[in-house]
């Protein structure tokens, strides 16, 4: 089944049909599984769900509030990586998870998984409310410190950046956005964390990119501006096709659009691939 290359162990051509036949099964003892919770009638099981951190901090409180509404349904939930969330359902670690696109397209899912598309979550530039640009564009609309006049990334460039890593899908947002500007973006402060980031933007570190998950609490001192060219990240859940006929999974599904609804994202109508 195994053969050793260097120092590390691959699977022979015996052991890659092994596996291929054990994914069969594996699905098949899953469906079977799905069909007795739905001849039993009751919701009910655990469920592992995988986060991202930018979601979890908005999302996850209010998800876990209605599905007190399943008191027989246990959800646990665990910090994935972008990348990783299928590899960890593939093996069962995970039962169904997050996932974030880009704005070019969204997430690449595996053949056997079930998708179901949440939301675009639009990029806003935030900056200290004294901006020149801010109060230049707050006094031509009339607003106050949210949604104001769009701006162009370029008359920014003296500003420094609060931003995620580049190996954050927000990270690499802000960085494509600027360069679709024309210019590269100086990151003076590498935050992965929103509420961070919001209060350093009002204390005048400098401005950020966050999209509207981010942005439900905005603490004063803060201007929100739309970009002159728009940018979202697409807001996915992904799960194995057999396990999404489990009627906890599907209650999870459920909970979760119901809660973006409510929260005026703006969320796709056709959901389900």
């Amino acid at each position: 089944m195994l053969e050793r290359s260097g120092r590390n162990v691959l699977l022979t051509d015996a052991g890659r049909e092994l596996v291929d036949h054990a994914d069969v099964v594996l699905e098949q003892l899953e469906r079977a599984q799905a069909a007795i919770e739905r001849v039993q009638g009751e919701i009910a099981g655990e469920i592992r769900l995988g986060f991202i951190e930018s979601i979890a901090a908005t999302l996850l409180g209010p998800i876990m509030s209605k599905l007190t509404a399943y008191p027989r349904v246990k959800l646990r939930t665990m910090g994935v990586d972008a990348q990783e969330p299928s590899d960890l359902i593939r093996t069962g670690e995970l039962d169904i998870s997050f996932v974030v696109g880009t704005h070019e397209a969204p997430t690449d899912v595996p053949d056997g998984f079930h998708r179901t598309m949440l939301f675009r979550d639009w990029f806003r530039v935030v900056v200290p409310a004294s901006h020149p640009e801010a109060v230049k564009r707050l006094r031509k609309t009339g607003k106050k410190t949210k949604n104001a006049a769009a701006i162009d990334l370029s008359l920014l460039a003296d500003d420094d950046l609060i931003a995620p890593p580049t190996d954050n899908t927000c990270g690499l947002a802000a960085v494509a956005s600027y360069r679709e500007a024309g210019i590269e973006p100086a990151i003076a402060h590498r935050v992965a964390d929103y509420p961070t980031s919001l209060r350093l933007v009002a204390a005048g570190a400098g401005v950020a990119l966050i999209p509207d998950l981010g942005l439900q609490q905005v603490p004063d001192g803060v201007a929100v501006l739309d970009l002159q060219r728009p940018r979202h990240r697409t807001v996915e859940l992904i799960t194995k096709s057999s396990s999404a006929e489990r009627p906890a999974i599907q209650a999870l599904i459920d909970v979760v659009i119901e809660t973006c609804d409510e929260m005026n994202l703006d969320c796709y109508e056709n959901r389900e691939e």
